[in-house]
């Protein structure tokens, strides 16, 4: 188990001006990604962030120059199987999901009625899982979610 903050950010320009510096590059490769046997293993105990950020403008402007900010990093990292994403190839959140085993982002479900929440989370597919609220019949027997009372 684990967590915490991989950064490469750029350094900030001086109080009297000048520039911010640039983000890093933050490589990540996990070994063995490509194989079956490593999913979800690739980070099922990390927990992590990355941050790849410029660092800010100094705050004296001259006549003929303006500071400005750094440029954000670049991230490269390993493909991640489906219902996965990121950096540490991390699950998808609920309510959203991913295709293929490539370096996609999650994106968001669209599937569920009104009176509904997803609940599963790594999801393959758009067609994501969810249930009906609580006060309405199982969404089993009540595809739509609807009050039939």
């Amino acid at each position: 188990m684990g967590d915490g903050l991989f950064a490469v950010n750029g350094g900030d320009g001086s109080p009297n001006g000048g520039g911010g510096g640039s983000g890093g590059r933050l490589v990540v490769n996990y070994l063995k990604s490509y194989l079956s046997s490593s999913y979800p293993d690739q980070s099922h105990n990390w927990y992590g962030r990355s941050q790849i950020k410029g660092g800010r403008s100094g705050a004296v402007t001259f006549q003929r120059s303006n500071p400005k900010a750094g440029e954000d990093g670049t991230v490269f990292h390993s493909k991640c199987f489906p219902g996965y994403s990121g950096v540490f190839c991390q699950a998808c959140p609920v309510g959203t999901f991913k295709y293929d085993y490539s370096y996609g982002a999650c994106l968001p479900c669209k599937n569920k009625p009104e009176s509904s929440y997803y609940n599963k989370e790594a999801e393959t597919s758009s067609m994501c899982s969810y249930e009906c609220n609580s006060y309405l019949e199982n969404s089993f027997t009540n595809k739509d979610c609807l009050d039939l009372a």
